[in-house]
């Protein structure tokens, strides 16, 4: 179930889409009070539905695979990317010996979204209470995260994420947009390539970097939040939502053309 954040992230991402929609003459229209829109792209016939960032521009089997941590997890180390440590355990043993390697452990929804249901395993204590269904662990790696956000093979805007926890939230964060001169450029490469990889035309690359500046993936995802994009805390601004709507409009036309 969707709870209240989710709810109004989604729908914030949907206002700034329709607002932009409405600036470029897309005539969008709102079908549900909780983000469903359509709009008239130059090609269609029809009026076309959005809600919050998803896209039609990434295939179904490259959203499941993404969306699933143990596929992601997996084609990225078949694929020489750095690995975060992981495991989708079969057995309470085979999660002990985990721990014991790695402690402390990330324990996660193998399909969970936005940090929900995250915990931080510091202590066998904490272990015996981790369910083995639908759940995925990795080593914790404690540092500042950073996310490439790619659109049509480019990356259009790169932010910093620092923990910035809250009695309510441990898992807060304060968004800081970078100045393309502070973009890392082996990062750029190394998103693009990730993005290649799973056929994602819209997508967010997230890192972890170590206390020795190391960057590890920890995330991919094919319907990232535009929200904080738009409004970071701090730093440079990015209107994704016209970037996006100029890609899809100049698609339709080259499909009027066909």
């Amino acid at each position: 179930m969707t709870n209240n954040n989710d709810y109004q992230i989604e729908l914030l991402s949907s206002q700034l889409l329709f607002n932009e929609a409405q600036k470029l003459g897309l005539q969008p229209k709102w079908e549900t009070e909780y983000g469903l829109f359509s709009v008239k792209l130059p090609s269609s016939s029809s009026r076309e539905f959005f809600f919050h960032s998803n896209l039609n521009l990434n295939g179904e089997l490259s959203r499941m695979l993404v969306k699933n941590k143990h596929f992601t997890r997996l084609i990225l180390e078949k694929n020489g990317f750095e690995n975060i440590p992981y495991l989708l355990p079969s057995s309470k043993k085979e999660l002990e010996h985990f721990f014991e390697q790695h402690q402390p452990i990330i324990c996660k929804p193998l399909l969970g979204q936005r940090s929900r249901s995250i915990s931080l395993i510091s202590t066998k204590r904490e272990l015996s209470h981790c369910s083995l269904k639908m759940t995925f662990f990795e080593k914790f790696i404690k540092g500042d995260e950073c996310r490439y956000l790619i659109l049509n093979n480019r990356v259009i805007a790169v932010q910093k994420k620092r923990l910035a926890p809250t009695s309510s939230n441990p898992w807060n964060l304060h968004y800081i947009g970078l100045e393309k001169i502070d973009w890392d450029r082996q990062l750029v490469k190394q998103s693009l390539s990730i993005a290649k990889l799973f056929k994602l035309e819209w997508v967010a690359v997230d890192y972890i970097l170590d206390k020795q500046n190391k960057a590890w993936v920890l995330e991919v995802n094919s319907a990232p939040g535009i929200v904080k994009m738009h409004q970071p805390d701090e730093g440079v601004k990015t209107n994704v939502a016209k970037l996006i709507w100029k890609l899809m409009i100049i698609n339709s036309k080259d499909h009027l053309q066909e």
